[in-house]
């Protein structure tokens, strides 16, 4: 379906008193402010960084429509599309509906929603996935009722650095030293080696994130991004965090790395990616790479440090409620047979 073709289905749908219009970029502020108003700090997101992980990560099958009220105030939005780079195996698409508190129960969220199925069958996608958030149980029972079913929950959950002491964890993270194992930084390896290099490093940390990609338990399943999109997340992006960024080395062999990013503003930042090649578990290498990323995050000035993991990964949920991190609202992953 066309960005014409939808836009048509919203407005024949739309209660009187509202148009509808392709997205503009400048409309991310608006929609940032309305979801940001009634959320604590730490949950807080900002346009620039939705932009910037857009720019890293294109999707040229994204349609969008924003809903205006008479007045001209923002009043909700849709977008659809199968991911691009981060595209579901099967081509099933993804989708997100969202209306402005003082627009809700008059009729938008349906006319929406609508017109993302229609999109997306358009698309040829088998399913459509989308979620909702466990803060608003009401957003739940209506998405079942047009036939959307749970089929698993995301958890957010945040440290507060001011209350992260590092010389608690001092013995844990000595652990996997005494075993061989030494830690290293994306910062330091910047400094001490060349482009060329660097480059066979980044290769190798690659190969582990390859390896160990199809062990976290997701609902929806994700085809491992390719290199250039790894590299791009890892040096180029304006949120990359390159002191935060730890690798796990047994001599010259990459046998684990935890990935970081560094919101806008410096308060905020938050886990990438964690993992530790099979043959090393159990010695306590991510625990420790936890540790020392939390460590350099307190150290640089930041105050909270995020990080999401599916329902089913307890292991490493554990590591992180034991370090301090608290859960957040889940996010209730949905899905639907087109």
């Amino acid at each position: 379906m066309t960005i014409v073709a939808t836009l048509d289905a919203v407005a024949r749908a739309l209660p009187a008193g509202y148009r509808a219009r392709p997205f503009r970029d400048e409309d991310r502020e608006a929609i940032v402010a309305e979801r940001n108003a009634d959320l604590p700090e730490v949950e807080h997101e900002s346009a620039a960084e939705w932009r910037e992980w857009e720019r890293s990560t294109p999707d040229p099958t994204r349609v969008r429509v924003v809903v205006d009220a008479a007045s001209g105030a923002y009043a909700g939005n849709m977008d659809v599309g199968q991911g691009g780079l981060l595209r579901a195996p099967d081509g099933s698409a993804r989708a997100g509906v969202f209306v402005a508190r003082a627009h809700r129960r008059l009729g938008l969220g349906g006319a929406l929603v609508a017109a993302v199925e229609s999109a997306a069958r358009d698309m040829a996608a088998p399913k459509l996935h989308g979620g909702v958030s466990a803060r608003e149980p009401e957003a739940l029972a209506w998405a079942q009722k047009r036939g959307y079913r749970e089929i698993g929950r995301r958890i957010q959950a945040a440290v507060d650095l001011d209350r992260f002491d590092p010389a608690r964890w001092r013995e844990r993270a000595r652990r996997p030293l005494e075993s061989g194992v030494r830690f290293t930084t994306l910062e330091q390896l910047k400094r001490e080696m060349d482009a060329e290099r660097l480059e066979a490093f980044l290769h190798r940390v690659y190969d582990v994130e390859t390896v160990t990609w199809a062990d976290i338990p997701v609902a929806t399943p994700l085809a491992h991004w390719g290199y250039d999109v790894f590299r791009r997340l890892l040096l180029e992006q304006r949120g990359s965090a390159p002191d935060l960024d730890v690798f796990a080395l047994d001599g010259d062999t990459v046998v684990g790395l935890t990935s970081s990013f560094r919101g806008e503003g410096g308060r905020k930042g938050g886990t990438g990616y964690t993992a530790v090649l099979p043959a090393y578990r159990g010695r306590g290498i991510a625990f420790a790479l936890k540790i020392e990323a939390l460590t350099r995050a307190k150290t640089s000035g930041m105050r909270w440090m995020i990080t999401t993991n599916d329902e089913p990964n307890k292991a490493m949920r554990a590591v992180n409620y034991t370090l301090g991190y608290e859960p957040l609202p889940a996010h209730i992953q949905l899905e639907k047979t087109l």
